[in-house]
């Protein structure tokens, strides 16, 4: 079939390894704003795309022209339909043939949480003048969770900051700067309630955030608009924690090594490292900003 018409994605980084888990890979990059879904040979198999004047044809965007060129986060769904982000404007959803579903700009970023039912976990942010309980030299970009029904319809917004605020963690905002993106929350995940008999952390519903400006991963509590849990200490601008089937955190760690990259996996309840990698001499891992890591079935 016809695929949307677009740049070619990159896939010179295409390497099968032996060990590598066998199945499809979605990949976006920064070259344009598209999704690729390629083998583990590199071959492009199928790709979406929709630049953003098609979404939202007059949408003022000054300040953030750049985020129009590339989708930060995609998520292909088993029909075909994709969502996908334009980071710091929208959110879009491309049927299987790259035809706008909807597009919602509410300035949503870096990532999504698609739960079973079709409703969105995502983040957003606005700009803020002043925050009771919060000393600030200047606007700040105060982030939030967005919660948004399958036509797309936002639902609700809760703020990140005012969860920290109501909590017994508040003594991380500190650490913060006074105005700008003073936390840069990049990754939601929306716990099953697995493993709440171990700690209330766990427990369905509740949100696991990751804050790098402050080094630190936050489980939320959105119906009572607080952290129940945070960690701090481990990494440094940290990216992607995640939840792996024994209950301990995935984590990359992009800078906290002496400056160099690592994958952790952490107990959260006893903060022991339990596993990591850090490259070799010969091929360090190195990424300062925007690292990732995912645990495959194998």
């Amino acid at each position: 079939r016809a695929l949307p018409a677009a740049a070619a994605v990159p896939l010179a980084f295409f390497l099968r390894l032996p060990e590598a888990q066998d199945g499809l890979n979605l990949v976006v990059s920064g070259h344009a704003p598209e999704a690729a879904l390629v083998d583990m040979d590199g071959a492009l198999l199928f790709r979406w795309g929709l630049a953003l004047e098609d979404a939202w044809p007059e949408l003022d965007i000054t300040g953030r022209e750049g985020f129009a060129e590339f989708w930060r986060r995609a998520h292909v769904l088993a029909n075909g339909e994709l969502l996908a982000i334009f980071d710091g404007i929208g959110m879009v959803k491309l049927d299987r043939r790259s035809r706008l579903l909807w597009a919602n700009p509410g300035r949503y970023h870096h990532d999504l949480w698609l739960d079973p039912d079709g409703t969105i976990y995502t983040l957003a942010r606005a700009e803020c003048d002043a925050r009771e309980g919060l000393e600030l030299d200047g606007p700040i970009e105060e982030d939030f969770v967005a919660i948004l029904a399958p036509d797309g319809r936002e639902l609700r917004r809760v703020s990140v900051l005012e969860c920290l605020l109501n909590s017994d963690y508040s003594s991380l905002l500190p650490l913060a700067q006074k105005q700008g993106d003073i936390l840069h929350t990049n990754t939601i995940e929306r716990l099953d309630g697995r493993f709440a008999e171990r700690h209330p952390l766990y427990a369905r519903g509740n949100l696991l955030v990751s804050m790098p400006k402050i080094n630190t991963v936050a489980v939320l509590d959105v119906e009572r608009t607080t952290v129940v849990f945070a960690l701090t200490g481990l990494w440094r601008f940290q990216h992607q924690p995640t939840v792996l089937d024994d209950g301990s955190l995935l984590v990359f760690d992009n800078r906290g090594q002496q400056g160099d990259s690592r994958v952790l996996a952490v107990d959260p309840l006893t903060q022991g490292v339990l596993w990591s990698y850090r490259g070799t001499p010969e091929q360090p891992l190195s990424s300062y900003f925007l690292g990732s890591a995912a645990r495959l079935p194998n």
